[in-house]
């Protein structure tokens, strides 16, 4: 059901005087740093009205005093004779002391007088030239009545000047203390500055392996090396004797001859000298080393593992939309952001927390009975808050949507927002309305101001867009909706 355009017009008047009421009431809560501009505007143009009212008045009676010098003492009551004691000697001091001077004794009166109760004045307000010219226009009102009162009475009369000017000193020089300041050192010792960091560095060199031993096939007529010196490990130190029939013990028949040496064959000379390594004998011990067992050779040093990827828990993370300002580990080590959600028109900007642990977000912090959206100290505080209770461990980044489901979840959230507030009466939608649903929207406030726009259009029934006055922004309004 669509309304007509005058009770539209009367729907925007009361909501206007709303806006008003609602800047009214929630100035004293907020303060002066968050109440509109339009209050601070009148409360600065009232004082400074009043301001110049109490001036005025107060330069009136000053003006009205100023033209009444000297003033004249002869007309207050005086029962007690102390007035006149003190004021009588200093006319007569004048009136003696001015008579060669070109100004006249009646300037000179008033010139005291009122040098007396600007001194006065200056030095109850705490200003130290004040209470300067308060001291010297004392001490000339005792010496001129000392000297001016008749010899019997001198003493009495200037004892008595000295004690009413002790008496207004108590308001001319409030707050001077003459006790000693007790000034009490601390000495507080820095802590000691942590040591350097050493920074060695290490070249690890891979150990090569030996080379495997080269074996070669076995060679009857290759003799081994020799591991004696000076003579072959195979050959067998030559008894005493040799040569020469061993002796036999008796009754055992002699040893038989050798065999004679072969003939050589024709054509071939028997005159070469025998190699002593070949005369020597070869034990049999050297058919082992065919049948030893040789060491494997060593395998191939294995390479390195490849470097495993850190997964992202949101040390880096940018969401779009949540400028990061600050971060902060939890108990488990998963990270709490705290980002910003944008400006109000006044220049403040604000932010929100939210945990990549837990599922803990938030905006707002409770002042007495309102919420007011988080500033970058306040925010901060409440990071690190909960930062310190938590222990979830880090999950999964939140996705950032395509923009079909942005929008879906956009609208979805303006048309629920009557539900949760009483549908027969307008509502006023603002972008901080969406703070809660910035981390899973991960979009820009000019994307979601000009999809609301959008909206706005397509469904006037639903949303209407208007543009502050004041600030120039564009500002929603959620209208009633029918049964």
């Amino acid at each position: 059901m669509k309304t007509s355009p005058l009770a539209h017009r009367g729907l925007q008047v009361l909501g206007w005087i709303r806006d008003r009421a609602d800047d009214i009431s929630s100035a004293s809560t907020l303060g002066w740093s968050h109440t509109a501009l339009w209050l601070k505007a009148a409360a600065i143009t009232g004082g400074l009205a009043t301001a110049a009212l109490l001036l005025h008045w107060v330069g009136g009676l000053g003006l009205h005093a100023a033209h009444a010098l000297p003033w004249p003492t002869r007309n207050i009551a005086d029962p007690t004779g102390l007035l006149a004691t003190i004021d009588q000697p200093v006319r007569h001091y004048l009136n003696t002391h001015t008579a060669q001077l070109p100004v006249t004794a009646t300037t000179a009166y008033t010139l005291w007088q009122a040098t007396g109760a600007l001194a006065l004045v200056l030095g109850f307000c705490r200003s130290s030239g004040g209470r300067i010219l308060w001291l010297l226009w004392g001490a000339f009102t005792v010496a001129a009545v000392f000297t001016a009162t008749p010899a019997p009475g001198r003493e009495v009369a200037a004892a008595i000047a000295a004690l009413g000017w002790a008496v207004l000193s108590l308001f001319a020089l409030r707050g001077i203390s003459l006790s000693p300041t007790a000034l009490i050192h601390v000495h507080v010792q820095a802590p000691p500055s942590p040591p350097a960091p050493q920074i060695h560095a290490t070249i690890h060199i891979p150990h090569q392996a030996p080379a495997p031993p080269v074996l070669k096939p076995f060679d009857p007529q290759q003799p081994p090396p020799s591991t004696d010196t000076g003579r072959s490990a195979w050959s067998s130190p030559t008894p005493p004797g040799a040569g020469r029939e061993p002796d036999r013990p008796p009754g055992h028949p002699p040893h038989p001859t050798p065999h004679p040496p072969l003939p050589a064959p024709a054509g071939r000379s028997t005159a070469r000298t025998p190699s002593p390594a070949r005369t020597r004998r070869r034990p049999a011990v050297a058919l082992i080393d065919l049948f030893t067992r040789r060491p494997a050779a060593p395998a191939a040093p294995a390479e390195d593992p490849a470097p495993r990827v850190w997964p992202e828990i949101g040390e880096t993370w940018k969401p779009e939309g949540l400028p990061v300002a600050e971060r902060y580990y939890n108990q488990a080590h998963a990270v709490v952001l705290v980002a910003g959600t944008g400006q109000d028109p006044y220049g403040n900007s604000y932010y929100l927390v939210a945990c990549l642990g837990c599922h803990f977000l938030s905006t707002r912090t409770k002042y007495y009975d309102s919420h007011i959206r988080y500033t970058l100290t306040t925010a901060a505080g409440a990071a690190n808050e909960h930062a310190g209770t938590c222990r979830a461990l880090p999950r999964e980044l939140p996705a950032r949507p395509d923009e079909s489901e942005a929008r879906r979840l956009l609208h979805s959230w303006v048309r629920t927002m009557p539900r949760r507030r009483d549908p027969h009466q307008y509502t006023d939608y603002d972008l901080s309305d969406l703070d809660s649903g910035r981390l899973e929207l991960q979009r820009t406030n000019e994307w979601i101001q000009t999809e609301l726009e959008a909206l706005a259009i397509e469904q006037s029934d639903l949303l209407s867009a208007r543009t502050d006055e004041h600030t120039g922004t564009v500002r929603f309004r959620i209208l009633p909706q029918p049964h």
